[in-house]
C-alpha cells in the first residue's frame, strides 16, 4: 500500500483549460472593476447632482477618471456585454475541462487503479476477519460464555454481516469489477452477487 499521496496534475497543465479558465478570471474581474466604477459614479451623482461632463472637466484641465466620459447607461451596458462573455468563456472552460481531465487524470489512472485494487485486497481481509471473529463470538455465545464481561463486544456493524453478497463490501468489490479495476474471480465466494 502507498504512504505518499500522489502529485494530481492541474486542469491548468493543458494550454487550452489555461487558457480560457485566465479568460474567465479575467473577465470576472472586469465586470468586478466595472460594476465598483458604476457604483462609484452613481454615489457621485447622488453628492452632485449638477454633475460636470468629462468634455467640461478636461475644457477646465481637472483630472478626468478614467471612464468618467461614460454614462451610466454606457457602463450598465458595458457590464452586461462584459457578463454575458464571462458566461461563455465560464462555458467554454467547461467543455475544455473534459479535455484537460482525461490527460491530468491518464497520469495518475495506474496509481488510481492500484488504489482500488488494494482497497479491494484489504475489504476481503476485513470480510475474513470479521467472519473468524463472528465465529469465536457465536461459539462463546453457544457454549454459553459470558465473555462479555471481560471484553466488550466488537462486532463492526458498519461492515454487515460477513459473506454477505448484499453486505457493503460485496456492492464495493462488484463495482469495482464492473470496471475492470480488479478481476471478478478475486471476489470470494461469499461476497459474490
Amino acid at each position: 500500500m502507498k504512504n505518499k499521496n500522489p502529485v494530481v496534475p492541474s486542469l491548468r497543465d493543458d494550454p487550452e483549460y489555461a487558457r480560457a479558465d485566465d479568460l474567465c478570471n479575467k473577465l470576472a474581474r472586469d465586470v468586478a472593476e466595472l460594476q465598483r466604477r458604476l457604483n462609484e459614479k452613481r454615489a457621485a451623482q447622488k453628492k452632485q447632482p449638477a454633475e460636470i461632463s468629462a468634455t467640461v472637466k478636461r475644457l477646465l484641465g481637472d483630472p478626468v477618471p478614467e471612464g468618467d466620459g461614460e454614462t451610466i447607461p454606457q457602463m450598465e451596458q458595458k457590464i452586461r456585454e462584459t457578463s454575458a462573455a464571462h458566461t461563455i468563456a465560464i462555458r467554454r472552460r467547461e467543455v475544455a475541462r473534459i479535455p484537460a481531465g482525461k490527460l491530468a487524470f491518464q497520469k495518475v489512472e495506474s496509481d488510481y487503479k492500484s488504489n482500488v485494487s488494494d482497497i479491494c485486497d484489504l475489504m476481503v481481509t476485513i470480510n475474513a476477519a470479521v467472519a473468524h471473529y463472528q465465529g469465536l463470538v457465536d461459539e462463546l455465545e453457544r457454549n454459553d460464555i459470558p465473555y462479555h464481561c471481560w471484553a466488550r463486544p466488537m462486532l463492526p456493524l458498519f461492515i454487515g454481516r460477513p459473506n454477505d453478497p448484499q453486505g457493503v463490501i460485496a456492492f464495493y468489490l462488484a463495482e469495482a469489477a464492473t470496471y475492470k479495476l480488479i478481476d471478478a474471480r478475486s471476489i470470494p465466494e461469499g461476497l459474490r452477487r
